[in-house]
């Protein structure tokens, strides 16, 4: 057994290697109708399912939200979840993009894809036309808002669930649909909206317009730096640049992590887009901090699959304990995103690390995400052992890890190859597939590390194929017919946490590992449309009650699969590597802490984290103007002179309020009410020196009186203090 110490030292290594003997200069990606993946790869399921996916989505229900906002007679209803909660209209764009993807990499075979595709593109236009702006979006009672924000009210946007970023989809649907199949109308409709942002962001100054930042965007400056490459007109690389946060970006030139506790997926589209702009500007400064936050990212905040952060939160650098104990796992949205980066700096720089990355992410978040057997886009991905994940549902489920999920099957063929003029071929990914007309590869990695090349047509030039760690680079002259035979290493091995603690994956070369942990208690596995219900629920196994390893004994394997092939069920993809009486001493400690957090979690009917983005709209936040969140000792908090929160028993008749506060708080006093009835009067004085603690408050009878049986839970200030900070809101019930 080789034992890796993380991700970060196996890259590192790569990337010297890479100073060494990696090919130099730009290079450029083949577009997805160059590239076929054939019908043998492990990947075809997945796109076959996908295509089923996508085809169980109504078109006009998707457009519903955008005929409403220009006025225009609706021809279905929206659909539920997130499309109609705030989030209308944002689905569409990925919906563009996937069938964009599908239609080019050539899996339309019917041709009912592009027929939706442009139909949508056909419909878009007719709502730009009618709102007569430009704008062409689903953003709820949206023209006021717009109309607030370009007079220069930009509070407005944060009343809102991410509007920018609900743009963003649909303008990178846009130029997907373009790119992709050279939908003229498309190209047209996004300059358009393009357009009508720079009417609205050309009112606001410096200070205003990175305030508004503050708020989640998406790829704002990404999607204009493409439409800058797609016009010419400078107007557009000068917008894209103001879409950069000033307070995020800053300290990457300065090559300074400050992630800690931002909302990752809001942060990882602002990097591509950074590159994307660096990439058309020309502008090394650009390309080092995106460099660096992809080198902060993947090699000090990753998993072994690659997916980061817990809870949609980047956690501390020091300490992957919360990772490894939560049920909100990576988000796929967020590898999505990191692939996209990863594609830029390629384009900018070949590094081996780069594309060791890619795959890695590709075959062990991407591919594992797609339940191929009844299709569906998982959200989480938890390394906490022996739990589970949860599968959309079309009519149902309408998250952003279910748009890029229908995007992603389209995009496999998007890294495979790439080429510097036209004859210099990168080989980067070993996978069933063929550059059209050129080459065809045949492999059955990763069963084995060998892959061969076959030339369709006499080629002369240079091959570099990546074996692994390295390119092993090919000059010559190749007739029809000859091939090129590569091999790779498939060593077994473990790779650790960053954080230097015990947590260690089982890889087979770039492949994780894992082992099925049985099928009981998966409740909500094929979600149904509730607002929460991308998260698996069910009971978490307790932390001692788990399989561990005995570190300094032979590896063992028996009964381990790819993690790509574990679905529908409870797996472990991450074993503690410790010794034997280390572990009884630490199960021993845990069983008594471990009885405890069972029977909470057994109560537990709802749950907040105040000062959490997504949890907080779930639960119809509403705070004062002077509430504020932040971040501290690993978990993020709400303060105001009010907040509320409604939450759901779930039909529990007796039922209590736990809060959780940080002990060193002081002089606050506030009440805590529940359907207007207070419940207690707290007051923080400081008590519990360097540590959260925990208080339950009963709900009485006459406060379970709303007709829809929920609670209004709000924290209110007594003599103009400040309410909170609340560290963590739960609601009990039996």
């Amino acid at each position: 057994m080789k034992m890796a110490v993380s991700m970060y030292a196996a890259l590192m290594a790569v990337g010297l290697q890479a100073a060494m003997e990696g090919p130099a200069g730009a290079v450029a990606l083949f577009p997805l109708s160059a590239v076929e993946v054939s019908e043998a790869s492990l990947f075809t399921p997945a796109v076959k399912a996908d295509v089923a996916y996508v085809k169980e989505l109504d078109p006009d229900r998707l457009l519903a939200p955008f005929l409403r906002e220009a006025g225009l007679p609706k021809k279905a209803e929206s659909y539920g979840n997130w499309e109609s909660c705030g989030l209308d209209g944002h689905t569409l764009g990925h919906y563009l993009s996937a069938l964009a993807n599908l239609v080019a990499s050539g899996n339309d075979a019917d041709g009912e894809l592009k027929k939706h595709l442009d139909y949508c593109v056909d419909e878009l236009a007719r709502c730009q036309t009618a709102n007569g702006d430009g704008r062409c979006d689903g953003v709820p009672e949206g023209a006021g808002m717009w109309a607030k924000i370009k007079a220069g009210n930009v509070e407005e946007i944060f009343k809102r669930w991410v509007p920018w970023y609900n743009v963003h989809k649909t303008m990178a649907g846009l130029r997907d649909a373009w790119e992709q199949t050279a939908n003229e109308k498309a190209k047209a409709v996004l300059v358009g909206m393009c357009d009508w942002v720079i009417g609205i962001t050309s009112q606001l100054d410096d200070s205003k317009m990175q305030r508004m930042l503050d708020q989640e965007y998406g790829g704002m400056n990404e999607v204009f730096a493409d439409v800058y490459a797609i016009t010419g007109e400078t107007k557009y690389l000068d917008e894209a640049k103001r879409w950069e946060h000033n307070r995020v970006f800053d300290p990457l030139y300065r090559h300074e992590d400050r992630l800690t506790g931002l909302h990752a997926n809001t942060q990882i589209p602002k990097f591509a887009g950074l590159a994307r702009t660096a990439q058309v500007a020309g502008d090394e400064r650009r390309w080092d901090a995106a460099d660096y936050v992809w080198r902060e990212i993947v090699t000090r905040r990753s998993v072994a699959f690659g997916g980061n952060s817990v809870g949609e939160h980047f956690h501390e650098l020091d300490s992957f304990k919360k990772l490894m104990a939560d049920r909100q796992g990576p988000e796929t949205c967020n590898t999505y995103n990191m692939l996209r980066l990863t594609e830029r700096l390629f384009e900018h720089d070949p590094r081996p690390e780069y594309a060791a990355f890619y795959e890695r992410a590709l075959y062990n978040h991407l591919l594992a995400s797609v339940n191929t057997r009844h299709p569906g886009f998982v959200y989480f991905t938890p390394t906490r052992p022996a739990h589970y994940r949860v599968y959309s549902t079309p009519a149902n489920c309408f998250w952003c890890c279910v748009g890029t999920g229908m995007e992603n099957p389209g995009r496999y063929g998007r890294f495979i190859y790439a080429h510097r003029g036209e004859n210099e071929i990168f080989v980067n990914l070993f996978i069933d597939s063929a550059i059209k007309g050129l080459l065809r590869q045949t492999t059955d990695f990763p069963e084995s590390g060998t892959t061969t090349i076959e030339f369709l047509r006499p080629f002369r030039g240079v091959v570099h194929v990546r074996e692994g760690n390295h390119y092993a680079t090919y000059k010559g002259e190749w007739k029809k017919g000859e091939r090129i035979r590569a091999s790779r290493p498939m060593e077994w091995h473990v790779e650790m946490l960053p954080d230097g603690s015990d947590w260690g994956a089982v890889m087979r070369g770039p492949i994780v590992y894992g082992k099925e942990c049985g099928k009981d208690r998966l409740d909500g596995l094929f979600a149904d449309d509730s607002r929460m219900g991308h998260v698996a629920w069910g009971p978490l196994v307790d932390a001692d009650k788990v399989e561990y390893r005995e570190a300094g004994k032979p590896l063992e394997t028996n009964g381990l699969v790819p993690f790509y092939k574990l679905h529908e069920c409870r797996y472990q993809i991450y074993w503690e590597f410790t010794t034997a009486e280390k572990m009884a001493e630490r199960r021993a400690a845990l069983e008594e802490s471990a009885a405890a957090e069972r029977e909470r979690e057994r109560r537990t009917r709802d749950r907040v984290q105040p000062g959490e983005q997504q949890p907080e709209t779930e639960h119809d936040l509403a705070a004062s103007k002077n509430s504020d969140k932040g971040y501290h000792s690993g978990l993020h908090w709400r303060h105001g002179s009010y907040f509320s929160y409604t939450l759901d028993p779930h039909g529990a008749k007796n039922c209590e309020v736990e809060a959780t506060y940080w002990g060193d708080d002081r002089g606050r006093e506030f009440d805590v009410i529940a359907n207007g009835v207070v419940i207690a009067s707290v007051k923080l004085e400081g008590r519990h020196h360097g540590e959260f603690f925990t208080e339950v408050y009963k709900v009485p009878e006459q406060a379970m009186n709303r007709k829809d049986g929920k609670i209004r839970v709000t924290f209110a200030a007594a003599n103009g203090g400040l309410a909170g900070g609340l560290f963590g809101l739960r609601l009990l019930g039996d």
